[in-house]
């Protein structure tokens, strides 16, 4: 599907399903699925914002936690990829 919005909805059109589990969907599939009547539980994923059931790792708390640290041990000059 690549998380193309318009694929999945192909997908969904074509299939009678009484709710839908999207593992690791993107941002712009998450909000089309939150869109839709159908129920829908979100399984990692770009999820911040978006008015579903969910679940995964919160990345911003760890990120800032890292950054804290390194901070406090003199670094200055941090990248992130």
């Amino acid at each position: 599907m690549e998380m193309n919005v318009q694929r999945v909805a192909r997908l969904m059109a074509g299939t009678d399903a009484g709710a839908w589990i999207v593992s690791a969907g993107s941002h712009d599939v998450l909000e089309w699925f939150a869109a839709q009547p159908v129920p829908t539980f979100a399984l990692f994923g770009r999820r911040g914002n978006v008015p579903l059931a969910g679940v995964g790792p919160d990345h911003l708390s760890a990120h800032l936690a890292a950054v804290r640290r390194l901070l406090e041990l003199g670094h200055r000059r941090i990248e992130h990829l």
